[in-house]
């Protein structure tokens, strides 16, 4: 899932079409290199993990004028760490609760 988002995210547009990247963000894959061949297991609806991770990776873009963009990950043999950072404007900290609610 995180690999087939960011092959994705390296054509600059999102899945309907419309430019999410700047050509001055840089897209960095800190993914263990054998997840690319193949990645950990995950008990999940594959379809809404990926969308999920889709959706984080395209804010993360729409809001990142210049610098990077970066996923990294990680696994323990129990849990499965995805982790986007990027060097865009951020969330202000009176919005930061408001980040796990559901969209009306």
């Amino acid at each position: 899932v995180v690999f087939e988002c960011c092959e994705l995210m390296h054509y600059a547009k999102d899945k309907a079409g419309v430019v999410v990247r700047s050509p001055e963000v840089e897209i960095v894959n800190n993914c263990p290199e054998d997840w690319a061949v193949k990645g950990p297991t995950v008990q999940g609806d594959h379809a809404r993990l990926a969308k999920v991770v889709y959706h984080v990776v395209e804010n993360a873009l729409k809001f990142t004028s210049k610098g990077t963009v970066t996923l990294s990950g990680d696994e323990d043999g129990e849990f499965v760490t995805v982790v986007v950072t990027d060097t865009g404007i951020g969330i202000k900290p009176e919005e930061k609760p408001r980040i796990t609610e559901p969209f009306v």
